[in-house]
């Protein structure tokens, strides 16, 4: 019997792979698999697809000061399951305290953890969670942003996966892995989902693909994202993901086709500034020695390691508008602030509309 713990990090499909547990939970109602609704909360949108509310107030179901009810349902979970399956990209955070209390429940249900966690090339990862944080309500530019998590390392530790896998091993030598090659699925056109499924669970034949509410927009709609983020904040304060929100609700109730207008009128005025990443680096090879190696965490890949390597070996091109080129701009930044008068209505309802602005969950119970 199996706790599988699916940690991450954040940026490797992590919500796809969740929608995709609940796109197929009728396979996952237990008792070989469950992948239970405890721990995932309700929230305007519908249910967490991922176990958000587990991963960041564990110690409401784990531990000595864990609430009764939580922890008895959660232990029930474990009784009544041969395999259970928890997924949040924010477990990777977990210190030492969490995951031993995680251990020692597992260990009162017989239960042996495996932790599931996909790799990907670093720079690809930082750029990723910069446009995210964006999304949710960021105010930094490209080059503040990747200043601060290159450098610093409070913010840099996230982009290398071995602290994570490390960290885990260290509090738990006796937890199995199964590590994912992101950057290789990806280059071979292999569903992420469908090999965690296949090779973590022995499960074939299960729904995969389609859109997911993460949706990815193109860097005119998140630099759009960001100068709105600034706009409004001037006047409502820190808006958190209530200008994405509202931007959903203006395409949905009046502008069907606003974020093609957007990327036109940046097309058409502005030109893309450009970073390039060296991706054959020393620190590239030290990183795939280390993820390779068979004495190490090699022996714990789920993917084959091809002859090209785990990462790309080609320059990474980031593309990103300067904020005084947007806001120097007459036509850009008269349509900006146009548009952020539209959005102003949406920007409190966006929070709390019943049902959600963004594509809506599919499971409300």
């Amino acid at each position: 019997m199996t706790l599988f713990l699916h940690i991450g990090p954040p940026k490797t499909g992590t919500t796809y792979i969740q929608e995709m547990f609940v796109a197929n939970l009728e396979a996952f109602r237990g008792p070989e698999f469950c992948y239970p609704t405890l721990g995932r909360d309700m929230t305007a949108h519908g249910r967490y697809p991922g176990h958000h509310g587990f991963s960041l107030e564990a110690e409401k179901y784990i531990g000595d000061k864990a609430d009764p009810n939580l922890f008895s349902k959660w232990a029930d979970i474990l009784k009544k399951n041969k395999n259970v399956i928890l997924s949040a990209e924010g477990m990777s955070g977990w210190n030492s305290l969490y995951i031993e209390g995680m251990k020692n429940i597992a260990n009162m249900h017989d239960q042996d953890i495996t932790i599931i966690y996909f790799v990907r090339e670093p720079n690809e990862l930082v750029y990723s969670q910069w446009k995210e944080e964006v999304k949710l309500g960021l105010t930094e530019d490209l080059h503040e942003f990747l200043i601060k998590h290159l450098t610093d390392p409070k913010y840099s530790w996230r982009y290398n996966p071995l602290g994570d896998l490390v960290k885990f091993k260290m509090a738990a030598p006796e937890f199995d892995h199964h590590i994912y090659l992101y950057d290789v699925l990806k280059r071979q056109k292999i569903d992420i989902f469908s090999a965690l499924t296949r090779n973590s669970f022995g499960m074939r034949g299960l729904s995969a693909g389609g859109g997911s509410v993460n949706a990815s927009h193109s860097i005119e709609i998140i630099d759009a994202m960001l100068r709105l983020n600034e706009f409004l904040g001037q006047e409502h304060g820190a808006l958190g993901g209530q200008v994405r929100e509202a931007m959903y609700a203006l395409q949905l109730k009046e502008i069907p086709d606003v974020f093609s207008r957007i990327e036109k009128i940046y097309s058409a005025n502005l030109s893309r500034k450009e970073l390039v990443f060296a991706r054959d680096t020393y620190h590239h090879s030290w990183l795939e020695q280390e993820i390779a190696s068979q004495d190490g965490l090699g022996r714990y890949l789920k993917t084959s390691v091809p002859e090209g390597g785990i990462f790309p070996k080609d320059p990474l091109t980031l593309h990103y508008y300067h904020r005084r080129d947007v806001w120097a701009n007459g036509t850009v930044s008269d349509q900006l602030r146009r548009l952020a008068d539209r959005l102003k209505p949406y920007l409190q309802s966006a929070a709390v509309a019943p049902g959600g602005w963004l594509a809506p969950l599919k499971e409300f119970s």
